[in-house]
């Protein structure tokens, strides 16, 4: 997340805090955690007073849908708590993040995904981990949070801008790369759009970096935009 110490950091969902704890140690930013369990709330409290980092994090019991709308984020830390958002309401998730993250704010999220063909056939049938680990949850694709990202957030604006499906189309491939973060740069030139393990799985093994040309990019306008990386 390439935090320092000039940041605010948002945590939602911060469990017991030892994520919490852990990242202020070690750069001294400022950090807001908030959680919907009262045990878990007064348990971390403890465990940063017990740490003296009281006056660096600051813990509430909220949801992610109550933030206060003035406060900005320089980055926003979800560790497997998206799980628990259920399929409709994934694009709600994002909106909120967008909201509450400052300009040039990164936001970091890990979660457990399921395989893309094997989604709507999980979201449908009944689980041990449905029932009594994230009960009113859902298991997410990739596929599923690349795109809810990207209707929920600044990307959605581009379509005001004339840009068509195969610019979005482009976007969410560069964004599952970094989602993953694989150490590489796309192909030299990107024409087309598909999520296919063996090519990520080629461009992950790649050890060089070369620049990228996006061409062939042009909205209903008539501009031609060229990414160079």
């Amino acid at each position: 997340a390439r935090i320092s110490k000039e940041h605010h950091i948002l945590e939602i969902g911060c469990g017991w805090g030892g994520l919490a704890i852990e990242v202020v140690k070690r750069t001294g930013c400022r950090y807001t955690g908030i959680t919907l369990s009262e045990k878990q709330l007064q348990y971390t409290e403890s465990k940063v007073k017990e740490a003296g980092l009281q006056d660096q994090i600051e813990l509430l019991l909220c949801d992610y849908r109550q933030l206060p709308k003035s406060c900005k984020y320089d980055r926003i830390i979800s560790c497997e708590m998206i799980e628990h958002v259920g399929h409709e309401f994934i694009e709600e998730f994002f909106k909120c993040c967008e909201s509450a993250l400052a300009e040039n704010g990164i936001l970091v999220l890990q979660f457990i995904s399921v395989a893309d063909e094997k989604y709507d056939e999980f979201r449908f049938s009944l689980s041990f981990i449905k029932e009594y680990i994230f009960p009113g949850g859902c298991l997410h694709s990739l596929s599923r949070i690349t795109s809810a990202m990207a209707a929920a957030s600044r990307l959605s604006k581009i379509f005001a801008l004339g840009f068509d499906s195969k610019f979005m189309r482009t976007w969410e491939f560069i964004l599952t790369i970094v989602l993953l973060d694989l150490n590489v740069v796309l192909l030299e030139t990107i024409r087309s759009y598909s999520f296919d393990l063996e090519m990520l799985q080629r461009l992950a093994n790649r050890t060089t970096l070369r620049p990228v040309i996006i061409s062939d990019v042009r909205s209903e306008n008539g501009i031609v935009l060229q990414l160079y990386m």
